[in-house]
């Protein structure tokens, strides 16, 4: 399982958000491309980068600051926010950027969502935002009927999932075990769990649900309030 270090963005700048709530907003640096070095010197080998502003307006609106960390950063680097299209893909993929993160499209375009898999394939994940269970979309803002379960048994043939527990993200109180391994235990996919994590022992908890598919954690404000170090996180995941 590897430990993934997450950079949210708005207006140019590194953020935490609390459960989704653009209100909610903490600053942590305004130099988003210090903080992708940093996380690759702590020995991060894969970076989760999110355009807050574009999840909310369905436009790529730090797309040059998102190109500016990928120019300075060699690991792997996925993008969510925003990308609703093949050519938000394409622009995506076109400067570097490994893995492209597809979430209000796949609910209200799955016919554009399998275009975009037929054409990517594996550079292509789904991130399953929930509430209670059920979906979000636009940047968490808008709420749907759709089970997050159903919604991963519909797109079978998606490689990832990144499944976030929206209740829990920004909150530093654990992630939701029981439907991390639901989700997992649903699908033959690779799935990343996101959202709690406040404590090491929050990582060795999702080591212990024994979901061979579970292959990353992504950490963010723990991360940002020194809760603990990302090479400690990174080496329990190492020695498991």
């Amino acid at each position: 399982m590897k430990v993934i270090a997450a950079i949210d963005l708005i207006n140019g700048q590194c953020v935490r958000l609390e459960q989704g709530n653009y209100s909610k907003e903490t600053v942590y640096s305004t130099s988003p491309v210090e903080v992708a070095k940093f996380w690759v010197s702590e020995g991060a080998e894969r970076l989760h980068l999110v355009d807050l502003d574009g999840a909310k307006s369905g436009r790529l609106n730090n797309f040059e600051v998102i190109k500016d960390i990928r120019n300075f950063i060699d690991i792997m680097i996925d993008v969510g926010g925003g990308i609703r299209t093949i050519d938000d893909a394409k622009r995506m993929l076109d400067i570097g950027i490994d893995k492209v993160i597809f979430g209000t499209t796949a609910v209200k375009n799955p016919e554009v969502m399998k275009k975009v898999y037929d054409k990517y394939g594996d550079r292509v994940t789904v991130g399953i935002d929930a509430k209670n269970g059920r979906v979000q979309v636009c940047g968490w803002l808008g709420g749907t009927d759709i089970l997050a379960e159903d919604l991963v048994k519909k797109l079978s043939y998606i490689n990832e999932f990144i499944y976030t527990d929206i209740a829990k993200d920004g909150m530093l109180i654990g992630p939701n075990l029981e439907e991390t391994k639901n989700i997992c235990n649903i699908t033959k996919s690779r799935v990343i769990a996101s959202g709690g994590v406040s404590q090491l022992t929050d990582i060795n908890k999702l080591l212990d649900l024994n979901c061979d598919n579970l292959t990353g954690v992504i950490i963010g404000k723990a991360l940002y309030n020194k809760n603990f170090a990302l090479k400690k996180a990174i080496a329990i995941t190492k020695d498991s």
